[in-house]
């Protein structure tokens, strides 16, 4: 494995995104004396358990890597076994727009929500997502500042199967930021995530903002409107 490295989160600069996120995603910004209970409770939550999100995060960067139609092939060098993960829009990119590849793994920790309400426990993942999002986002800013990136790819988005966590796993130890995996292919805590981000090239085109959620298959990609190849 290549030298993997640790990264240092602002945690005002995190928090004050993250807010953000969360009145975006929470549902909760209407008017009414419901909604007003309900931010009352969020923001008294956050404050709760802000002491129990820790931001831990940690990157690889690879530069010897190929693509093959929606197969990105990784050299692990030192003799050892490339990793191949695949996900459907790989195939929509020019191989030469890539220089190489960050694998990396976030966590906001463990949250204590398990004897509250059903709504606190609600508010509280709504939180815990907002945060490891806002991380993330942290993290391709601050990697963006060095040379240009592409979107995050990762397990469940852009057509990439959950299960290719378990590759992911190869190229970034997520024991170093106290995550682990389960027999199901779950990141533990469960507020953490995975995934890519490529180093690319003037050649590179980003992809349609459809095409994140898409769970499609390689010839869904060939045919859809949203498709580069598709067009």
């Amino acid at each position: 494995m290549n030298q993997q490295v640790n990264i240092e989160f602002n945690m005002e600069e995190c928090r004050s995104r993250a807010e953000m996120l969360f009145l975006e995603r929470a549902g909760i910004s209407g008017e009414g004396e419901k909604y007003e209970n309900l931010r009352r409770s969020a923001w008294a939550l956050l404050e709760e358990i802000l002491d129990c999100i820790e931001l831990r995060g940690s990157f690889s960067f690879y530069g010897d890597c190929r693509l093959s139609a929606d197969d990105l092939i990784v050299s692990m060098g030192d003799g050892a076994e490339d990793v191949s993960l695949k996900c459907t829009a790989f195939q929509q990119f020019m191989p030469d727009s890539i220089e190489g590849i960050y694998a990396y793994g976030l966590t906001a920790g463990d949250l204590p929500l398990g004897d509250r309400s059903i709504t606190e426990q609600l508010l509280g993942d709504f939180w815990g997502t907002a945060f490891v999002d806002a991380a993330r986002e942290n993290l391709m800013t601050e990697i963006g500042k060095e040379h240009p990136i592409s979107e995050g790819f990762g397990p469940g988005f852009f057509g990439m199967d959950p299960m290719e966590i378990s590759k992911l796993k190869l190229l970034v130890d997520f024991s170093k930021i106290g995550v682990k995996i389960n027999e199901s292919g779950m990141l533990l805590p469960q507020k953490s995530c995975s995934g890519i981000l490529f180093k690319v090239n003037e050649k590179y085109d980003s992809l349609n903002e459809a095409c994140e959620m898409c769970s499609g298959n390689r010839d869904s990609c060939c045919l859809c409107i949203f498709s580069k190849k598709g067009l």
